[in-house]
């Protein structure tokens, strides 16, 4: 039995037309391709820093996961570290919603963090109903929830509203009663509440009210002339950034970098580290060695 023997070369059957047309678009996708990634990494910013720096959060971060007024790319950032509990966190809700309405999205951004006494049990549920708010209906959602406890406090530090108001306020800013119950039944609110407070904490926040423009610290006392002057200080040095090419994504990362670490770190912390954990100050002995230094502190 004879094997068979292939075809010779010329006669194997050769590319159509429709397959040789294709060749060309092929080479030409691939030659862009290249083009493409060697601009992108060209475009990549120089700095002293390590590369990585640009893709890493900043001294004081936020995410998706946080509630914001304005835009992800806004030329200034501002942190708020609000308590519903607090009359303070009220004033400031007031200020900083007259900032955003002056100033507009693209300008300034708030980003809002939970910020309550870990004493006061209602206040911190109502932080974490808020949260369940915020995960059902989105930044918007949040902030008219917010404002209802804010606007419904009593005498500090017993605030008047009751667990009973959280799920009308839900309704309110616009989440199904039934839905949110059962997420705020569930807990799905405490994990980003004692997030919000931990990062509080590493910022050296004893009291951890606070609010930071592009990482520079104010008190939540800071009256609205200070605020818009730290506003418009950032605003000029966000715009040298972009006229000097850099991307707007980019402007509260190197900011804040520059702001924060320039800060003096409080008196009660130990290191002026970026992340500064919370120390107390010493306490005085019971029975003190130098009776005329007893009482300092």
């Amino acid at each position: 039995m004879t094997q068979s023997r292939p075809p010779p070369l010329e006669a194997r059957r050769k590319p159509t037309r429709r397959a040789q047309r294709w060749v060309p678009i092929l080479t030409l996708l691939c030659v862009v391709a290249a083009a493409l990634y060697a601009v992108r990494n060209d475009a990549q910013p120089t700095d002293h820093r390590p590369r990585k720096f640009w893709r890493h959060e900043a001294e004081i971060s936020v995410s998706a996961s946080d509630p914001i007024l304005g835009q992800v790319d806004a030329f200034v950032t501002l942190v708020a570290f609000v308590g519903f509990e607090s009359v303070e966190s009220r004033s400031l809700n007031e200020i900083l919603r007259a900032v955003a309405e002056e100033y507009g999205p693209r300008q300034v951004r708030i980003v809002f963090k939970h910020a309550p006494h870990p004493a006061f049990l209602t206040a911190l549920r109502c932080h974490e109903a808020a949260e369940v708010v915020f995960q059902l209906g989105g930044s918007r959602a949040f902030i008219a929830f917010q404002n209802l406890a804010l606007e419904n406090q009593g005498f500090y530090p017993h605030p008047a509203f009751t667990e009973e108001d959280f799920p009308r306020w839900a309704q309110l800013a616009g989440v199904k009663e039934g839905e949110f119950e059962q997420r705020f039944h569930a807990g799905d609110g405490q994990k980003k509440v004692k997030a919000d407070l931990a990062q509080a904490q590493s910022l050296g926040l004893i009291r951890p009210r606070a609010v930071f423009i592009n990482g520079i610290h104010a008190a939540p006392t800071v009256k609205r002339k200070e605020l818009t002057d730290l506003i418009e200080a950032q605003l000029d040095a966000a715009k040298q950034l972009v006229d000097a090419g850099m991307a707007r994504s980019d402007i509260y990362v190197e900011l804040t970098h520059r702001n924060y670490r320039r800060q003096p770190p409080p008196p009660w912390s130990r290191t002026s580290s970026p992340t500064r954990t919370m120390t107390p100050p010493p306490r005085a002995s019971a029975t003190p060695e130098h009776p005329s230094q007893d009482g300092l502190q």
